[in-house]
Formats: structure tokens, C-alpha cells, sequence
């Protein structure tokens, strides 16, 4: 059985014109989202930037050859626009143990430009709670964003929606 979703809120039909979430952090309240085309892009930078970091990592600890290879791989991947939303690397970045930091981070520069990697990192260890509880906030909106963005049926968008709704156990 399908899961029950509740009926749309004031804030989901405002969207970006309704108030943000919001996450207290080192006496702080911080803004997350709302979802917009500024922060889609803002994802899709940072996952390319977090491709070419692991890359860069690489260099001297791979054979000269190898490590060309991959670089290659990379900026075919960057040409052909992987790094976009739904793209192979933005969906293999992502889905890293990194993906969910980048994902905040994108969310958090909407109104905090200057925060960076490690302030999202540091909140995320610090307050995960009120974290999670802003990425639920804002995520369907994010997912549905993305979905107009690339023409994708809305009626499949939300059977993804539906798949990260917990069941209302009827």
C-alpha cells in the first residue's frame, strides 16, 4: 500500500516565499533552504568541486598514468554535465558519506554565504537532531524543484516523495 501523504501546509504552497527552516548552532539560528534554483546550483558546484578534490588528492599517490586517466574521466563527466542535479556524479557524490554535508551546506550559503565544509560538518556532529529535522523540512521541496527543473513527471516525483515518507501504519 501506498504511503498517506498530509494534505500540503501553508509552507508547502508558499515554498520559497514562506519562512525557512531553521537550526540553533553555537548560539546561532541558522537558515536551511528553502529549496531554490540557487541552491540546486549551489549543490551541483559543490559536488564537481568535491569530485576534483578527491582527485587532487590523488595526485602523487597514483602512477602518473592512472592518475591522467582519471582526470580525464572527470572532465568528460564535468563536460557532459554529470555534476548536474540527477547526474551520474552528482548522484554518486551525493550518495557518499560527504553527500548529505554538501546537500546542508548548498541549503545554509542561501543565507549564510560564508559558512563552509567544516561549519556544516561541525553542525551536523553538534546539533544532528535539529539538523535532521530542517533537511525533512525542506527536502520534498528540493526533490520537486529539481523534478520541474528536468521536466520529470510529477506524478513520479512524488512516488519518490512517498518512498522517503514514513508509512502512516494504517
Amino acid at each position: 500500500m501506498a504511503n498517506e501523504t498530509a494534505p500540503a501546509s501553508v509552507g508547502d504552497v508558499l515554498g520559497a516565499a514562506g519562512e525557512p527552516a531553521t537550526v540553533r548552532w553555537r548560539d546561532r539560528d541558522y537558515r536551511v533552504g528553502p529549496p531554490t534554483t540557487g541552491a540546486i546550483t549551489r549543490a551541483e558546484m559543490l559536488v564537481a568541486k568535491a569530485a576534483g578534490d578527491e582527485l587532487d588528492a590523488l595526485r602523487g599517490q597514483l602512477p602518473d598514468a592512472q592518475f591522467r586517466k582519471l582526470d580525464t574521466a572527470l572532465t568528460a563527466k564535468l563536460l557532459a554535465r554529470a555534476h548536474r542535479a540527477g547526474g551520474e556524479l552528482f548522484n554518486e557524490v551525493m550518495g557518499s558519506p560527504d553527500g548529505q554535508v554538501l546537500y546542508l551546506l548548498a541549503l545554509l550559503r542561501e543565507h549564510h554565504p560564508d559558512l563552509n565544509e567544516s561549519d556544516a560538518r561541525g553542525m551536523m556532529a553538534e546539533v544532528p537532531e535539529q539538523v535532521e529535522r530542517a533537511l525533512i523540512l525542506v527536502t520534498p521541496d528540493f526533490l520537486r524543484l529539481v523534478g520541474k527543473m528536468k521536466g520529470a513527471d510529477p506524478r513520479k516525483v512524488q512516488a519518490v516523495l512517498d518512498q522517503l515518507s514514513p508509512s502512516t501504519g494504517s
